[in-house]
């Protein structure tokens, strides 16, 4: 079944009001354009709810440089699933600012990375690498910005009907039909409980043996015997 596009997905909650359905979203204006905005803000909605929905993961790659510790986050990174050192071959561990400044008061240690930690809109890598390393990382996307006719949501296809009937809610406490808006708000949570359900089968298959969610790594954290005593051991 192939999503559903942004512009009929607008000119669907359209009906609901009974109004003339449009031909472009990109000029629309009034109650059409107050509709198309409520799409976008479905999606917010549902990528806040504490869910990995399953079609946002996404994965890129960190080629190291030598003495160079900070890298750039993408711009939909949302939430970090693993790092991985694939030249070395092991997990890395996600690790808190001051535990690695701990770790290297001085910023001058380099080695072979294998910690991280998100600072500052950057990847910082501990120890620093020391050599060109390929680094690997999986994360789950946000959904991006729905903003020509064509274009389809990042959430999975199990999620539109959630969308609709979140943005058939907004309609409803716009037009102050507060009955049908409690009633649109109940079938809401009734369908994002499914499209969870849904989900939740599909990442399921997705942890695979050895995955980190299970068993916290695959090799111990690697820190330098000098490393003071913070949880990790030493």
């Amino acid at each position: 079944m192939a999503k559903t596009s942004y512009l009929n997905l607008v000119n669907k909650a359209i009906r609901l009001i009974n109004n003339t359905t449009i031909s472009d979203v990109t000029t629309v204006t009034g109650q059409a354009k107050l509709i198309a905005d409520f799409v976008n803000e479905a999606q917010n909605v549902l990528y806040a709810e504490a869910v990995n929905w399953y079609s946002l993961y996404a994965t890129d790659t960190i080629t190291t440089i030598a003495g160079t510790s900070a890298y750039g986050v993408p711009a939909d990174m949302g939430r970090i699933i693993v790092m991985i050192n694939e030249t070395q071959q092991y997990v890395m561990v996600e690790d808190f600012i001051k535990n690695l400044d701990l770790a290297d008061p001085s910023g001058s240690t380099q080695s072979n990375p294998t910690h991280f930690t998100i600072q500052a809109g950057n990847f910082r890598l501990y120890p620093i690498p020391a050599a060109v390393e390929t680094i690997r990382y999986r994360y789950y996307k946000v959904p991006a910005t729905l903003a020509t006719n064509s274009a389809t949501s990042d959430l999975p296809i199990e999620c539109e009907p959630s969308l609709i009937e979140w943005v058939k809610f907004q309609i409803y406490e716009y037009l102050k039909q507060y009955e049908s808006a409690d009633r649109s708000r109940i079938t809401y949570n009734s369908l994002l409980k499914r499209a969870k359900i849904a989900n939740d089968r599909i990442t399921d298959r997705m942890d695979t043996v050895g995955s980190v969610r299970y068993n916290g790594g695959i090799n111990a954290p690697r820190f330098p015997a000098s490393y003071p005593g913070n949880g990790y051991g030493g």
